[in-house]
């Protein structure tokens, strides 16, 4: 079965890379909750809880063709959210997958 979206892997490399190409109109979204995004998260991102990111997408990125890149901690949610934005009509969504499989650095509260 082939996916509707982009898939990678959330290996260091591949977020360096996407870190060095976001611009002001992209998001990078950590689906999980709010206690694990404070326990360590990826660089420029913002946490928009799995079972909200339908409706937050709605109300806050109105354009369809804005690039959103979607993680969680081992990829079901960020599948699963990608499907869904996809079916809201969102036409570039990145599925960056899960944080385990992630070797580099993390940003924690502290660290901020």
């Amino acid at each position: 079965m082939t996916s509707f979206f982009k898939r990678y892997d959330i290996t260091k490399g591949d977020i360096n890379n996407i870190n060095n190409m976001l611009n002001a109109n992209d998001y990078l979204i950590d689906l999980r909750s709010n206690s694990e995004f404070k326990e360590g998260r990826l660089l420029k991102s913002i946490n928009v809880p799995f079972l909200s990111i339908g409706d937050w997408v709605k109300k806050n990125i109105k354009n369809n063709n804005t690039q959103i890149f979607l993680y969680c901690q081992n990829g079901a949610r960020s599948f699963h959210a990608a499907t869904t934005l996809k079916k809201m009509g969102y036409t570039n969504i990145v599925d960056l997958g899960g944080l385990n499989a992630y070797k580099g650095e993390l940003i924690t509260d502290e660290t901020k």
